[in-house]
């Protein structure tokens, strides 16, 4: 069994300020994009992977996590073959772990016929990882909580997406822990975001709570390179490196992945998904 595991682009990303358990709690718009890895699952007798990226450890990677939670949680004997082929940039702010773990979640579902709604998948996938219960279905939704708490949104038009990697980001943490030195905790609703009404409003509401901490560097270039090809709007996705352009015309997408390509810097051009 063969399927895809979709990069997610953060149309909004609200950090707020700390909860009891020591998270940071968020709102976001999330959006899936065409962009991603290929997992191929087959039956086996225990849970193997392997993956074509030697930056990722198998016995380690968030896939291997969601296939025991998959078995511990149906209590089927049995296990899997699970080879990753890579292709979302990795700890660039566009989800590929999660989505891998999801995705491997969904594909056990349907190769064991355990028949687990969405719900409890993505009860499963709480347990795993922030971003992992949002790409279980993908889509557009709102995320909040630590990610956990999901409200599927209409879909929006399907819109061209560049996605540049550029950079290398600290951890994750050490950025909460920044933005919570500068007190940077967010009081900003997604009810701006929630009532865009087309591609051109959903443009100009983008936003991301960590986009002052990359100011001066090629992230924060690239989103103005964008804006010159005639992005629609362009923002920072996840805690970064990796920023994004929509665009309304795919002609002008496809100008600004060929510049960025021109110029050596990873570019994708790809589209949002449904």
């Amino acid at each position: 069994m063969t399927v895809k595991a979709y990069a997610k682009i953060n149309l909004t990303l609200n950090i707020l300020a700390k909860r009891e358990d020591g998270f940071h709690g968020l709102s976001s718009v999330m959006q899936t994009v065409s962009l991603c890895d290929i997992i191929r699952l087959e039956k086996g007798n225990e849970v193997l992977v392997a993956c074509d990226c030697p930056e990722i450890d198998p016995g380690k990677n968030i896939a291997f996590a969601a296939a025991n939670a998959f078995f511990e949680e149906t209590g089927i004997k049995g296990g899997a073959y699970i080879d990753i082929e890579k292709n979302i940039p990795l700890a660039a702010g566009l989800g590929g772990g999660s989505a891998d773990a999801a995705a491997v979640l969904n594909g056990l579902n349907d190769l064991y016929s355990a028949g687990l709604d969405y719900h409890r998948l993505r009860c499963i996938a709480e347990k795993i990882g922030a971003d992992v219960p949002f790409c279980i279905e993908g889509g557009l939704a709102l995320c909040e909580g630590k990610g956990e708490k999901i409200t599927q949104l209409d879909p929006m038009p399907i819109t061209a997406v560049v996605i540049v990697t550029e950079g290398v980001k600290p951890s994750t943490g050490e950025m909460y822990a920044e933005l919570d030195r500068r007190g940077c905790a967010s009081f900003k609703s997604d009810e701006a975001m929630l009532s865009a009404a087309n591609i051109w409003e959903i443009g100009e509401r983008l936003s991301n709570d960590f986009m002052p901490l990359w100011e001066g560097t090629p992230a924060e270039n690239n989103i103005a390179i964008m804006k010159e090809f005639g992005a629609v709007g362009a923002s920072l996705t996840g805690s970064g490196p990796s920023v994004f352009g929509l665009f309304e015309d795919w002609q002008a997408a496809q100008d600004c992945h060929d510049a960025f390509c021109r110029r050596g810097v990873e570019s994708h051009l790809c589209s949002t998904t449904r």
